[in-house]
């Protein structure tokens, strides 16, 4: 972790010598504060060629929050060419500042190899930068790490460990994830209840894929494989599922039972 943190300077130097970053004469027009108030509202409300100028000017006055986001613009393409690269400079400049947002996406870049070679280690300690500092998706991301084996080696336990520590903080991906090992019994005693409980509390915080999980958790068990067609009816009429029940209809339709 030394290492990430002695590469900081340098990460500074190179993006003020790109002008990411403001030299004392460029005093900004309004405080930083305020430009970056501004600047995010608009940039929340799509409005990225209201929000450019606001974030540059905020972060010319060392707002770390808004060099973050100006790498959102670059990595989005939002009212600039798209650019990792450019977006790294900016998620740099911000995690010099401890920007833990900005620390996670560049472990996001990394992890993707998106503008840089890409290094599930580096990713992972990057992670591990910004977790340390509280920010949720990378305690999320260490757990997917542990539990696929990316830049570490793979463990069951730690990965749910991690994706705990990031529901408690209230990531739905991690609420989601933590259904899924209490779905299948990873580290932890399977639990179909708990699996539901994790997934509506990630679905309540926006998770859509949670849904997903939820309703195969909840799908009755496809019917025996049966010639009868009155055994089908009876499925086909209480099955609540009316896709599974047309999937079995068609099956018997195909195999000459219908």
């Amino acid at each position: 972790m030394s290492r990430l943190r002695s590469s900081f300077m340098v990460l500074l130097l190179s993006a003020a010598g790109l002008g990411l970053v403001a030299h004392a004469t460029q005093a900004p027009a309004s405080s930083p504060e305020a430009a970056f108030a501004k600047g995010k509202h608009a940039y929340e409300a799509g409005d990225y060629v209201t929000a450019k100028p606001l974030l540059e000017d905020a972060s010319k006055g060392g707002k770390a929050d808004a060099m973050a986001l100006m790498g959102d613009m670059y990595h989005g393409g939002e009212n600039v060419p798209q650019d990792d690269k450019l977006a790294m400079r900016w998620y740099e400049a911000a995690a010099q500042r401890g920007s833990a947002y900005a620390m996670m996406r560049i472990g996001t870049l990394f992890s993707w190899g998106h503008g840089v070679v890409r290094d599930s280690a580096m990713a992972h300690r990057w992670f591990q930068e910004a977790a340390a500092r509280g920010n949720a998706l990378a305690m999320y991301n260490l757990g997917v790490d542990y539990e696929q084996g990316f830049g570490v080696k793979g463990d069951l336990c730690l990965a749910l460990a991690w994706y705990r520590k990031s529901a408690a903080a209230q990531e739905p991906n991690g609420f989601r994830a933590v259904g899924a090992m209490y779905e299948s019994g990873s580290c932890v005693e399977k639990n179909l209840n708990m699996a539901r409980q994790n997934y509506k509390k990630a679905i309540s915080l926006g998770d859509e894929a949670a849904k997903d999980r939820l309703a195969d958790l909840d799908r009755p068990p496809p019917p025996p494989v049966t010639q009868d067609r009155n055994a089908c009816d009876e499925y086909c009429r209480h099955n609540k599922d009316l896709a599974e029940g047309a999937r079995f209809m068609n099956w018997a339709k195909q195999n000459g039972s219908w």
